[in-house]
């Protein structure tokens, strides 16, 4: 069991330090740790639980990637500091993992949202084309919790046949929910709010 926790954890932080990245690079004159974790903390969008010492970590690791670079700044009296930017190869990273999903570790709703993070830097194609895997993502869990479904009926599995039927119910609320954040895009792209945005981000691309 630990060792899965532990992957778990892993996955969740290499996902977090994507959103890192993102941060970082909207500072092309470089952020300080604790700057940067202030401004996560004060996210619209929010992080859960989120704790110093985890940007700390996701900025060292990023670095010992290559996709963070690091100056140290004399403080004086005080301690030195480190400032971060973004490498050539990070700038790639981060624009590789803002058009997909990935490889599925977290939910649905987890992974576009941190993407969401971004929005004014994404074409409304790019945005369109997240929201479509996740649909498709979604459908694929729905037919899995429909075959769990199935056998534990057939089984008189209980305990079986209430998971996957809250599994259902989970996923019927991400497809209304990307349904919903479809709708508001359109809206946003149609009033012109999220296409001058999308155009200034593909010209910048």
């Amino acid at each position: 069991m630990r060792v899965r926790a532990d992957r778990e954890e892993s996955a969740g932080l290499r996902e977090f330090s994507y959103v890192i990245l993102g941060y970082v690079e909207m500072h092309p004159d470089g952020i300080h740790g604790y700057r940067l974790g202030r401004l996560l903390s004060q996210s619209p969008l929010g992080l859960s639980a989120l704790r110093l010492g985890q940007v700390y970590r996701a900025l060292r690791r990023l670095e010992r990637a290559a996709l963070l670079c690091r100056r140290v700044e004399p403080g004086g009296p005080r301690p030195a500091r480190n400032r971060y930017t973004v490498t050539r190869e990070g700038a790639e990273a981060f624009g590789r993992w803002l058009t997909s999903l990935g490889d599925g570790c977290g939910s649905v709703r987890e992974r576009l949202l941190n993407r969401l993070r971004f929005v004014d830097r994404m074409p409304v194609a790019a945005i369109r084309s997240l929201i479509a895997e996740a649909a498709s993502e979604c459908e694929g869990e729905l037919r899995q919790a429909q075959r769990r479904a199935t056998r534990g009926r057939r089984s008189n599995d209980g305990v079986g046949g209430l998971h996957a039927l809250l599994l259902q119910a989970r996923i019927a609320a991400d497809r209304h929910w990307l349904g919903e954040v479809a709708s508001v895009i359109e809206r946003l792209h149609g009033r012109g709010d999220l296409g001058a945005r999308s155009a200034s981000a593909s010209a910048v691309a």
